[in-house]
């Protein structure tokens, strides 16, 4: 605890720019700058603070590292995160890597976690650097690349462009594949894929994602089921859930201004999504970039100062400069 670094790491296994491998351990108020840097095309886990963080908690650490991996997991934090808890921290680096889908699925890569697992739960963190990989089915997220395994993810941000590839499925502007909880959490960068594009969420699956009280503002680029917050999967009829971006796909593919493609569920009654020209959902409402800056127009959520939908005071907003914010953010 209480460290301040400048570091350049570089090897082939476990690579962290405090600790490689760190297993039952505490890491607490930490501030990292510099590189990492996986050589020789080795199968490794590289993170900016941990390499490969397992039954530990990691919090108020800070870190501008550069991330350069190859293969498990690539985060601005940490490669991997494994039944840990991760709590009020940053990444600000930016974090590149070659994962191929076709050969392990899990693997992804992240602007604060690359691949993470097993009743982890994230909160109060940030990634802020771009995140980038240019190989087949990446699972790319702007904080988290892959999430699975009863994991949770709640009160986040990713502001970093996310961009993959011609070849690049699974791209999240916050998680490029989740079987995860998804609460309070915002997107705000670009993101750019294949297949499986979404503003928050590349591809949420049905039986195990849930995603409630987020949105995303980034413009959303790929090929097929690309959605302005969702990719592909479903969302609940109490998501309460909007996207902001512009969204392009090609010609008769799975594309809309929340979600490309939907599974079970309706969640028209509680989302929304700013109208753009060519642009549809039949799973919410479009709305004009001036009704996007009226609370009146999100019919239903609970926003700070009024009774009538809960005294949770989720949302906030400042009627006709903006959008929506979850209230956390702004205090």
């Amino acid at each position: 605890s209480d460290c301040c670094l400048t570091v350049t790491v570089s090897g082939k296994n476990y690579l962290g720019g405090l600790i490689g491998y760190n297993m039952a351990g505490s890491v607490s108020q930490c501030n990292l700058s510099g590189t990492v840097h996986v050589i020789d095309n080795t199968m490794s886990s590289a993170g900016g603070l941990v390499g490969y963080n397992k039954d530990s908690i990691v919090e108020s650490c800070f870190a501008a590292v550069d991330v350069q991996g190859n293969f498990v997991g690539d985060g601005g934090l940490a490669g991997v995160n494994s039944n840990s808890t991760i709590h009020a921290c940053t990444a600000s680096g930016c974090v590149t890597g070659n994962v191929t889908y076709s050969t392990v699925s899990t693997h992804g890569i992240g602007g604060l976690v690359g691949s993470n697992y097993s009743g982890s739960v994230i909160s109060f963190c940030f990634a802020e650097g771009d995140v980038t990989g240019l190989e087949a089915g990446c699972n790319l997220g702007g904080l988290i690349g892959y999430s699975a395994g009863n994991t949770t993810i709640r009160f986040c941000e990713a502001s970093g462009n996310v961009t993959g590839g011609l070849e690049t499925d699974y791209v999240g502007g916050l998680v490029g594949s989740a079987y995860s909880v998804i609460l309070f959490c915002s997107a705000s960068g670009n993101v750019t894929g294949k297949e499986y594009v979404g503003g928050l969420v590349g591809i949420g699956y049905t039986t195990s994602c849930w995603i409630s009280k987020c949105y995303a503002t980034g413009d959303v680029k790929g090929m097929d089921r690309v959605g302005g917050l969702l990719g592909c999967g479903s969302l609940s009829d109490e998501a309460y859930c909007y996207a902001a971006g512009r969204v392009s796909a090609a010609p008769e593919s799975n594309f809309g201004g929340l979600v490309g493609r939907q599974g079970d569920g309706d969640p028209r009654s509680k989302c929304y999504y700013l109208a753009c020209e060519g642009l549809s959902d039949a799973y919410a409402y479009p709305l004009t970039d001036a009704q996007m800056k009226q609370q009146a127009s999100f019919v239903g959520w609970d926003f700070v100062g009024e009774t009538a939908n809960g005294t949770e005071d989720i949302w906030q907003i400042e009627e006709g400069v903006g959008y929506p914010h979850l209230w956390w953010e702004l205090n």
